[in-house]
């Protein structure tokens, strides 16, 4: 019974995740089509030779763009990175 349980688990987190991605694909449809954007060549050539890789890389890249803390928070940290590892080789700190 826990085998199958799991395995059932596994099967609704599976169907739920392939949802999301075609939910994803068909937002970025729609984005593309708002701001009127066309396929490039590289695009292009991804969908002659790898469809199935094409989609999932635009799919993947809208994905990590909304999971992704904001470009100013990055900004700040890698600043004051920046800043603390300059400090420690002058000798600084």
């Amino acid at each position: 019974m826990d085998i199958e349980e799991k395995a059932q688990q596994q099967l609704d987190n599976s169907q739920a995740t392939i949802q999301k991605a075609r939910i994803a694909i068909d937002d970025m449809a729609q984005l593309m089509n708002k701001i009127h954007v066309k396929k490039g060549a590289g695009h292009r050539y991804l969908d002659k030779i790898k469809p199935n890789e094409a989609t999932l890389k635009s799919v993947e890249k809208r994905l990590n763009e909304q999971n992704s803390p904001s470009k100013a928070k990055k900004g700040k940290s890698s600043k004051k990175k920046n800043l603390l590892k300059a400090m420690h080789q002058r000798g600084k700190i």
